[in-house]
């Protein structure tokens, strides 16, 4: 039986309740309707500005190279915010292609400048981890960079669907992974921030900023569920530049100005470790990056809605995966509830217990289903699900 239990089931349903609760696609301001996205984006650097402003006037930092820096900064991310619209044809704001972006721009503005650089990159690192803490919530709002499908989540409407969430996961639960990640920020941001008050050399906010970010990226990246992201040896383009910048940051500590900090070469040494273990596996993890996960959803709600249309719903309908799962769908109908019926297995392998059991919940989540689940073993490396859809709850 696949059904949360314990502590876990008390606390699925307010939680749940809660997740909720946060998506919007717009804000009412005045009588006017302002995108919720849009908006959360706009106060987040605005509030972010300030931060920098403040901390380098605390400092005693030039009022007119802080400006400088700012404005060049600025100009920079609308340089990027349009050439990337001209491109794609849709706006779009990729927070941790800014922060690079940003972070370059200033180091190269200050050093044409012959300005110390690292006391302005400690402003300008923590101004920007507030941005990004808070512009986080626009992705809760909008539910971009959602998470994979999962009990525990937040689940979407069509509002969001109409501004360019994914339609065929409309109500499914997600892991709200920006949520999380606005978390992991705000420990960041108190960690740098402490370095900042507590007198700590030059350079050590930025560092511990930029390592620690990237650090909690790597890892969060595993539950990312959004599928329009490029991957390389299994890793994703976001995972791929955490690991270029907690080295970076870890030679910084030997080969430059830039003060020790032992819990950077840490997450160096982790993120490094991590990476090297995930191209690894390889293969075996074709099956839990987004776009198959994706591809998999899609693949079960066709099969199970051409089960329905068809005259005998009970022969099973089948399909397979580009990573070779095959899937078959069929309907059971008793007095008292419908049930879907999945089979599944690999066309070039044996599909592994753990593997069907995420998979089985992967499903259960994709067919928004609240009855009873229940995953069986059959023979040569075959599962057999029963999703059971009771009345009110079938599509």
């Amino acid at each position: 039986m696949m059904k949360a239990r314990g502590f876990g089931a008390k606390v699925e349903a307010p939680l749940n309740r809660f997740l909720d609760s946060l998506p919007r696609a717009a804000f009412s301001v005045g009588g006017r309707r302002i995108a919720a996205y849009r908006a959360t984006v706009y106060l987040s650097a605005l509030v972010g500005l300030g931060v920098v402003i403040a901390l380098s006037a605390i400092s005693g930092l030039s009022p007119t190279v802080t400006s400088g820096v700012l404005l060049v900064c600025v100009g920079a991310v609308l340089l990027l915010a349009s050439a990337t619209s001209l491109a794609t044809g849709a706006e779009a704001f990729t927070f941790f292609h800014y922060q690079i972006l940003l972070f370059a721009v200033a180091a190269a503005f200050l050093t044409v400048l012959g300005e110390p650089r690292l006391p302005y990159m400690d402003a300008l690192a923590i101004g920007f981890a507030v941005t990004h803490l808070l512009g986080r919530w626009g992705c809760v709002f909008a539910g971009c960079c959602h998470g994979k499908p999962h009990r525990w989540g937040i689940r979407y409407g069509g509002d969001q669907a109409d501004i360019g969430f994914p339609r065929h996961l409309v109500g499914v639960r997600l892991l709200p992974v920006p949520l999380l990640e606005s978390l992991w920020i705000l420990g960041q941001l108190v960690l740098a921030g402490a370095l900042w008050f507590n007198g700590t050399p030059p350079g050590c906010s930025f560092a511990s900023y930029v390592g620690g970010y990237a650090l909690g990226r790597f890892f969060l990246e595993l539950w990312r569920g959004d599928d329009r992201r490029a991957h390389a040896l299994g890793l994703s383009e976001a995972q791929w530049t955490s690991v270029a910048l907690v080295t970076l940051m870890a030679a910084a500590q030997a080969f430059s100005e830039s003060p020790f900090l032992w819990h950077v070469l840490l997450e160096a040494g982790l993120v490094v470790t991590a990476a090297l273990l995930l191209i690894a596996l390889g293969a075996k993890r074709k099956l839990w990056l987004p776009t198959h996960l994706a591809e998999v959803g899609l693949l079960v709600d066709r099969l199970a809605n051409a089960s329905r249309e068809r005259e005998s719903p009970e022969r099973p309908v089948v399909g397979v995966t580009r990573c070779g799962l095959t899937v078959s769908s069929s309907l059971m109908r008793l007095e008292d509830r419908t049930s879907e019926c999945f089979a599944l297995s690999l066309k070039n392998g044996v599909l592994s217990s753990a593997a069907a059991r995420h998979l089985g919940r992967l499903i259960v989540a994709c067919r928004r289903a609240r009855g009873c689940a229940t995953l069986v073993q059959g023979r040569d490396g075959v599962f057999f699900l029963e999703v059971e859809r009771r009345a009110e709850h079938a599509v």
